[in-house]
């Protein structure tokens, strides 16, 4: 006899990009997984955006279904080496929280748990069941939904109120706050992860003291700098809707990546601008926050960004956050404002990629010896190991005084100027 409507597990099918192979689940045990960004193969999208989901697939089920029979390394180190590629999930929503989870991007909502049926590369010439936009190629487009562009011109920015930066303890993550403490502020990143967890967050977790929040707080014109696309420099405008709110414009980097998928969600695509030139924040007071736009000799996600520099007033105080664009790349950008960031002496740098082992080569120099600051902004995502000893020993031997917190459960601020 067949079984009832009722009894049929419900089915859904997705086209998913990869974001990482290397992410710890935030809902389930903590275990390894692969993370994609998501739409559901029956939403339609228009030019205001798309619906995007979060999807956390355990890494073991999606390397078993990929290769097929038993997990050995040399199988590990082949995905692993995998580009960002796309694939049709087919799930069922049976709650038995067996292979993973997924939730809307841009919300509060509680993840659904799924039973993985399917895992299908998907390639240009495949044609999907039912296609976002009309035509025979749901990859094309997705990706064809673009962003506003700018040619952006110097700005003048402020009250005239005295500026300060601020940088964040924010586990696997990255994000600056230049506010002029009244009704002005610029993020430069705003990104969290791993001890710092978004079911805590949106939880206000009694543990999690949110000093990012308090320091937003009463701001009225908040811009956004992002120097790239990888989550953990955005996911806090996912997670925080009044945050998100607040935020006028992201800039992002120009054809910086071949897709961003996230970033193409309703919730926030009005306001994301590609930005393809320098341009330079003028701020009340003097100060100044420089906007570089790279031009790598080697391009990827990491290197193709978007720079930022303050200087403030009184000229006391040079302050570099480049995202992950690490020193010795910097030092060999084909633009001149890039390559010359290597003679600066910074009295702060918030160190490049977490403190990977590339950000240990080159170390830009310090101001003043044992007193400019080197920021780790990393977390305790063991598939990392950020940061790294080398990079901390080459920043403490360059006199660097050295702040990290890796286990840092809380948004906890520290002050780079003045």
């Amino acid at each position: 006899m067949a079984a009832s409507r009722d009894m049929i597990a419900e089915e859904e099918v997705f086209y998913a990009q990869v974001e990482s192979y290397l992410e710890r689940k935030e809902y389930q045990r903590k275990g390894r997984c692969v993370r994609f960004s998501a739409v559901k193969a029956k939403d339609r999208a228009n030019e205001e955006g798309l619906i995007t989901w979060t999807i956390d697939l355990s890494y073991w089920r999606f390397c078993d279904l990929i290769e097929g029979g038993w997990i050995t390394e040399s199988v590990q180190k082949k995905i692993n080496k995998r580009d960002k590629s796309w694939y049709e999930l087919k799930v069922t929503w049976e709650g038995e929280k067996a292979d993973g989870y997924a939730y809307l991007t841009f919300s509060e909502d509680s993840p659904r748990y799924f039973t993985l049926l399917s895992c299908t590369p998907v390639v240009a010439s495949t044609s999907p069941t039912k296609p976002l936009l009309g035509t025979s190629d749901p990859v094309a487009d997705i990706t064809a939904l673009g962003f506003a562009t700018t040619t952006a011109i110097d700005m003048n920015f402020g009250t005239g109120a005295a500026w300060t930066l601020w940088t964040f303890h924010v586990g696997q993550g990255m994000c600056s706050l230049l506010s002029d403490g009244k009704e002005n502020g610029i993020l430069l990143d705003a990104g969290a992860g791993t001890p710092v967890k978004r079911p805590d967050y949106l939880k206000k977790c009694p543990v999690m003291i949110n000093q990012l929040r308090d320091k937003l707080m009463g701001l009225k014109q908040v811009d956004m700098v992002l120097s790239h696309a990888d989550r953990d420099h955005w996911s806090l405008v996912a997670w925080d809707s009044v945050l998100r709110d607040q935020i006028r414009t992201i800039y992002i980097p120009h054809d910086a990546k071949e897709f961003t998928l996230a970033l193409k969600d309703k919730a926030v695509k009005s306001k994301v601008t590609e930005l393809s030139n320098e341009f330079t924040y003028q701020l009340s007071g003097g100060g100044t926050l420089r906007i570089l736009r790279s031009d790598p000799k080697s391009k990827d996600d990491n290197s193709n960004c978007l720079v930022a520099v303050y200087e403030c007033g009184k000229k006391e105080h040079l302050v570099l956050q480049s995202g992950d664009y690490v020193y010795k790349d910097m030092g060999q950008d084909t633009k001149t404002a890039i390559r010359q960031l290597k003679d600066g002496g910074y009295t702060a740098i918030v160190v490049p990629h977490h403190g990977d082992e590339a950000s240990a080569k080159n170390v830009f120099p310090p101001h003043t010896a044992d007193k400019s600051i080197a920021f780790f902004s990393a977390g305790d995502n063991d598939q990392y190991g950020h940061p790294t000893d080398a990079s901390k020993a080459a920043h403490e031997a360059a006199h660097f005084k050295i702040i990290s917190d890796k286990n840092c459960l809380s948004i906890m601020a520290v002050q780079l100027a003045p």
